[in-house]
């Protein structure tokens, strides 16, 4: 009878504690990060700034994702080239929100 006891009681254990099994934390909610995505929807490349710092070019017709901590950040999108005397310049601020994602596509 004590053994049923006993064994009744650790499955109850094992039960109620969900095994000891944890689920992982995804990298955006322990890192605290969001993520921006950029699409260049010109006939031209784009340099992309954040915080005014420079990321990446992107080619016509590409898109590329990237992560940054939560919070409200600065963007910047420039035309690299084919222009005459100015580029076309986008820009805009957005509140990053963990485990979100922002999307910026660049038209003219």
């Amino acid at each position: 009878m004590k053994k049923l006891i006993m064994l009744s009681l650790l499955f109850l254990t094992f039960v109620i504690s969900g095994c000891g099994v944890e689920e992982p934390i995804p990298d955006c909610e322990r890192l605290e990060t969001g993520e921006f995505c950029f699409e260049n929807s010109t006939s031209d490349p784009i340099n992309i700034f954040v915080d005014d710092d420079f990321q990446f070019k992107l080619s016509t017709g590409e898109t590329r994702c990237k992560p940054f901590s939560s919070g409200v950040h600065s963007y910047k999108a420039e035309q690299a080239e084919g222009f005459i005397l100015f580029p076309d310049v986008w820009q805009g601020t957005e509140d990053l929100i963990k485990c979100d994602r922002k999307s910026k596509k660049f038209l003219r």
